[in-house]
């Protein structure tokens, strides 16, 4: 009887213990995206200071159109990013402003991470994220 019980304390505490630590490690991920996106935004500024423009691309942005580059992994318009967690692209790019946006990547366990499913950083340095509703993220950045 007394095995019982303990065996159904372990169970409960499980239920609610289990819960909050995937949600920990769906935040700590998101760590991937910011670090991503900033260092991807000082390489677009030193772009800038190089050629007076910002770039439309991330392979011409990292020099090269595929493979792996300081750490990223370029996959056509797009880029990987250093974990994988995340896809990193160029949304909207001129010669005077850029954004950037990291999306959870095709095979990625972040794709569950409802409250931060867009992370977006503007040559301005104004960071924004969407959840799955498309509304404004909270606590993403």
């Amino acid at each position: 009887m007394e095995l019982l019980v303990a065996i159904t304390i372990l169970g409960i505490l499980a239920s609610v213990a289990y819960p909050s630590y995937t949600e920990q490690v769906r935040k700590s991920r998101r760590a991937d995206a910011k670090i991503a996106l900033l260092e991807l935004s000082q390489r677009q500024e030193n772009f800038y200071v190089d050629n007076n423009k910002y770039s439309g691309s991330l392979s011409e942005l990292l020099g090269s159109s595929s493979g792996a580059v300081g750490g990223f992994e370029i996959t056509g318009d797009s880029a990987l990013s250093k974990d994988k967690y995340y896809k990193i692209s160029v949304e909207e790019a001129t010669a005077r402003s850029f954004i950037m946006y990291a999306e959870p990547a095709d095979t990625s366990p972040q794709k569950s991470d409802t409250a931060c499913m867009r992370m977006t950083i503007n040559s301005a340095g104004q960071k924004t994220a969407l959840n799955s509703s498309s509304d404004e993220g909270s606590n993403c950045w």
